[in-house]
């Protein structure tokens, strides 16, 4: 069953940025330069200009997947590097977004060079799954 938002706190009260003023974006917030949210100072709250931003490839215009096109990339990237310091013989867990209604994507374990132990795979073999 899905959590469900029971209040809001602030946790940055002092309200430090964190975009660095000597980055590639001289201070200012990525998704603010391309014009996706600005500030609004009269309701002193950020409003979103662009809402389908993140839905649409920008430079195919094709509708994108969030998990295809972006989690499982990265996740697979993650756990490259990992498995780079820890080795092959470790379980990784990852979990979907939170109050995510109706997940039933199967995480893509066969793009994973070597996503289980090797004696796990034997046992699971040996039971024939």
């Amino acid at each position: 069953m899905p959590t469900k938002i029971s209040g809001h706190t602030l946790l940055n009260t002092a309200r430090v940025k964190a975009w660095r003023d000597d980055g590639p974006t001289e201070g200012r917030c990525l998704w603010q330069m391309h014009s996706v949210w600005e500030w609004d100072k009269a309701r002193n709250e950020g409003i979103v200009l662009q809402e389908h931003y993140f839905k649409v490839h920008p430079k195919t215009k094709k509708q994108v997947d969030w998990y295809t096109d972006y989690y499982f990339p990265l996740a697979k990237k993650w756990e490259e590097r990992v498995r780079g310091v820890v080795g092959g013989e470790k379980f990784l867990f990852l979990e979907p977004i939170p109050n995510e209604v109706g997940f039933n994507v199967i995480f893509p374990f066969s793009c994973f060079a070597d996503p289980f132990p090797s004696s796990a795979l034997q046992a699971l073999e040996r039971k024939g799954v």
